[in-house]
Order: structure tokens, then sequence, then C-alpha cells
């Protein structure tokens, strides 16, 4: 919503990033798309002021793998999760295993690369592989996706703030959260992708 931006000193850049630095280095530089994670670090260590990702918050956005890793050593209940190299692989491994599944891609694809499974013999999922095989071969994919065991319940994400001086707070010193729930299934009877 542009109105909510109205009278502020907000202003688009279209030269060079490092130009833009180098001219507002006292100001707060916003960042709000991903690939920039780098950038960001080296800014901040230069004593900038940065709102934006860093490498570690776009590696464990994007790698699934590192994701399960970080989550499971901090003790955080994680579904059975698969690292799958190819579609053959990944329809066999179906065709052996009760599900449902998640199917999940490791890189910066459309979402229709992921598919939530509801069968247990999975065969809307290896139906999905199959359709996808096209599309896999035009992104020329040649990394690894995950399979995830599918657990039944409503996605919930939580966020919180926090500024060099430590947690956001209320004026009553409650950290400041976030909550928000991904319960919204694109086709009826709770089927297709969360959108």
């Amino acid at each position: 919503n542009l109105k909510a931006l109205e009278g502020l000193p907000v202003k688009r850049y279209n030269g060079s990033l490092e130009s833009f630095i180098s001219k507002n280095s006292k100001k707060l530089i916003v960042f709000d798309d991903e690939n920039w994670g780098s950038l960001q670090d080296k800014l901040r260590r230069d004593g900038l002021k940065v709102i934006g990702s860093s490498s570690f918050g776009e590696k464990i956005e994007r790698d699934r793998v590192f994701q399960y890793n970080v989550a499971k050593r901090l003790g955080v209940n994680v579904p059975e999760t698969i690292e799958i190299s190819s579609v053959d692989e990944a329809i066999s491994f179906l065709k052996k295993n009760k599900g449902p599944f998640v199917l999940k891609q490791n890189a910066n694809l459309p979402k229709t690369f992921n598919y939530v499974g509801s069968l247990e013999s999975n065969e809307d999922l290896i139906y999905h592989l199959i359709s996808m095989t096209e599309r896999f071969k035009k992104y020329k994919l040649n990394h690894k996706f995950v399979i995830q065991k599918k657990i039944q319940g409503i996605e919930v994400g939580v966020g919180a703030f926090f500024t060099p001086q430590g947690w956001l707070q209320t004026q009553n010193n409650k950290i400041l959260i976030e909550v928000n729930f991904e319960h919204k299934p694109l086709l009826d009877g709770e089927r297709g992708p969360t959108t």
C-alpha cells in the first residue's frame, strides 16, 4: 500500500547498488529481495544500517536439508526427510513407502515444483513428478530435492524482531511477535499446494 509511504523519505533507486550505498552510507538501507545476503553481511561489517536477510538466513530458507539439520540440532521434532537426486529415485522411494509425503524443491524455483501429497499410495505425488518431468528438464535441474513425511495439521509461523539492543518489545516489556497460519490449500477438499 503506497499510501502508507506518503510523506516518508522513500526513494526508488535505479542506479548501481554500489553507487547508492556510497551516497547513502549514513542512512538505513532496506533489502526487500533475496540473493543479497553476502552483500548485506559485508555492509553490516562495514558499519552500515541494513534491514534484510543474511547469508545464513538465505541458506536456511533455500537449503531444506541444511534447514532440517539445524532444526534437529536445536531439538525440534521434524518429520522424516529424505534427500533425493532424481525423479526416478523419488518414484522408486514413493512406491516402496507408505505416504503421504510432501515434495519440496531445494532452489528458488516456481512453487509449482512443490507438492503436498494426500494419498497413502503416493500415486498423486508420483503423477505430479511424472507431469513435472518436462519442467525439470526445462530448468535443467541437477540439484537435489527433498521428500518429507506429511504431518497433518495447520502450518504455523512465528517470528520476532530484534535490534542491536535486543528483541523488539512492547511498552510493557513483552517481546513483540508475529504469528501466521498457512492453511490455504489451492483446491477444494484440502487438496493441492498451500498458497
